[in-house]
């Protein structure tokens, strides 16, 4: 899994989520939390470390306006935050993207609030047995981010 998720923060170095403020509520109620790692990175601090990101990444980086990573390794934290992250979404007008499911506790959920061609949100949401990584994305990103999406995963159908 953290393979996975360096995959998607170098494809995606884009997150504060407007859309699901519960989210946020999540990732605050967890920040102090031992077995839970929180990564919050403004525009800023990405635009700053551009530079490293690679040409592929730094196409992106100026319309980001932040980076938000919740994670966590530990069995019970992660079926709470499962179970929290679930409900949040519940009702919430967000386009899906990419569901797979693997098995029963291997899933990754792609969402994404879009408005025409633009995306304001990009939500990626992992579950491997013991796991669980949050990926809030937000900005004023083109839809062409979703082509490098579907490429850094393996070639499935986005969007």
């Amino acid at each position: 899994m953290k393979k996975f998720i360096v995959l998607i923060a170098m494809l995606l170095p884009l997150g504060a989520m407007a859309t699901v403020p519960e989210l946020n509520k999540i990732v605050d109620n967890y920040s102090t939390t031992e077995g839970v790692t929180v990564v919050n990175l403004t525009g800023e601090m990405l635009k700053a470390q551009a530079g490293a990101a690679g040409a592929d990444a730094n196409k992106y980086i100026e319309d980001i306006e932040s980076l938000v990573i919740l994670q966590s390794e530990t069995a019970d934290l992660s079926k709470k935050i499962v179970k929290q992250v679930d409900k949040a979404l519940k009702g919430v007008n967000l386009e899906s993207l990419v569901d797979i499911q693997a098995e029963k506790d291997n899933r990754v959920r792609v969402l994404a609030n879009r408005d025409g061609e633009v995306i304001a949100d990009i939500i990626v949401f992992v579950t491997e047995g013991d796991e669980v990584a949050l990926i809030m994305i937000s900005g004023t990103l083109d839809e062409s981010i979703l082509g490098d999406m579907q490429s850094g995963i393996g070639g499935i159908s986005i969007g």
